[in-house]
């Protein structure tokens, strides 16, 4: 829960950790597990941040919601739905807009830092993906 007096640092322990394996529906190459540590999630579920971590293989996302993705491991390639391909390396610093479609390739390990606000309240499935 997000407490408007205190600052959270993504260099503390995680306030919820959920590890899941993609679902097979999305997957394009291998079965890559995620695991996603939320620091802060408002009450109603509209904003989080936290740190995402995700083992090697390829699936589909279709995003929900706006997201800042800060990448600290691993590569990433970003194929958009016209099949454009962009490199995401340790140190960039992008964000998806809301709607954003397309298939990430989870060439090692990742690790990302991210803040997420979705549009709509969320649903029982996770969103960010």
């Amino acid at each position: 829960m997000l407490d408007n007096r205190s600052i959270v640092s993504l260099a503390d322990a995680a306030q919820h950790t959920t590890r899941q394996p993609t679902p097979q529906h999305k997957c394009v190459r291998g079965a890559p597990v995620q695991t996603f540590h939320k620091h802060v999630e408002t009450s109603d579920g509209l904003f989080t941040a936290g740190i995402w971590e995700c083992e090697p293989g390829s699936f589909t996302v279709q995003f929900t919601g706006y997201e800042f993705a800060h990448l600290l491991e691993g590569e990433i390639h970003l194929e958009d739905q016209d099949g454009e391909v962009l490199r995401f390396v340790p140190g960039m610093q992008l964000i998806f807009p809301a709607g954003y479609a397309g298939t990430w390739h989870v060439l090692t390990k990742a690790r990302k830092a991210f803040t997420w606000h979705e549009i709509s309240p969320p649903h029982s499935e996770a969103v960010i993906q």
